[in-house]
C-alpha cells in the first residue's frame, strides 16, 4: 500500500515536472519569434505588409485630381475631411505596377506621419500577426522600401503561409517629398 502512494507521489512529480519544463519551452519559443501586427495588402501580384502604427485609416477607393508635373507614383490628390490628401500608387512606386491604377478599385491607406499621404493599394486583405524573418533584407523590388519580410500564418491569408514584404513608408516617400512636407504639417 505505501508502495502504490510513493509510486502515485512521484508520477504526480514527474507530471508536474513535466507541464512545467513544457509551458517553458512555449514562452521561449514565443519570446524567440515576435509577432508585428501588420495591414496586409495585395499590390500588383505581391503581398506587402504595413506596420499598423502607422497608419490612420483605411478607405475605399475614389477618383483624385491629376497633380500637373507629380512624379510618376503620384496619382493625384483627394479632399478628405476638408483637407487635400496626395494619392501615391503602391505598385508604382515600389516598381511593381502592370497597368494604371483604376479609382474603382482598390484601398486607399491614409498614413499617420506625413498626414496627407494616402497610399492606394489594389487590396487591404487582413490584419494579421506576422513573424518578422531575421536576416531576410530586401533587394531588388521596392529598394530600400521594403526592409525586410515577414511571415503569415496558415489560415490568417489563405490555407497556408504567406510572405509578406515589409513596406517602411518614410522611406518609400522619401525620394517623393521635399523636407518641409515630410513632417505631415
Amino acid at each position: 500500500m505505501a508502495g502504490e502512494r510513493e509510486a502515485a507521489r512521484a508520477r504526480r512529480i514527474l507530471e508536474a515536472r513535466a507541464a512545467q519544463l513544457a509551458a517553458r519551452r512555449g514562452s521561449t519559443a514565443e519570446e524567440a519569434a515576435p509577432r508585428a501586427r501588420l495591414l496586409a495588402c495585395a499590390v500588383g501580384a505581391e503581398l506587402c505588409g504595413i506596420a499598423l502604427d502607422a497608419l490612420a485609416e483605411v478607405l475605399p477607393a475614389r477618383p483624385w485630381v491629376p497633380v500637373a508635373g507629380a512624379a510618376p507614383p503620384v496619382l493625384g490628390a483627394i479632399g478628405l475631411a476638408g483637407r487635400l490628401c496626395s494619392v501615391v500608387d503602391l505598385a508604382t512606386a515600389l516598381g511593381l505596377a502592370a497597368e494604371a491604377p483604376s479609382p474603382a478599385r482598390g484601398h486607399l491607406l491614409r498614413l499617420r506621419r506625413p498626414a496627407r499621404i494616402a497610399l492606394r493599394v489594389e487590396r487591404a486583405l487582413a490584419v494579421v500577426e506576422a513573424e518578422p524573418l531575421p536576416d531576410a533584407r530586401a533587394g531588388g523590388v521596392g529598394g530600400a522600401a521594403v526592409v525586410g519580410y515577414a511571415r503569415a500564418p496558415a489560415g490568417s491569408l489563405g490555407p497556408g503561409e504567406a510572405l509578406l514584404g515589409l513596406i517602411d513608408p518614410e522611406a518609400l516617400l522619401r525620394p517623393l517629398l521635399s523636407p518641409a512636407s515630410a513632417s505631415g504639417a
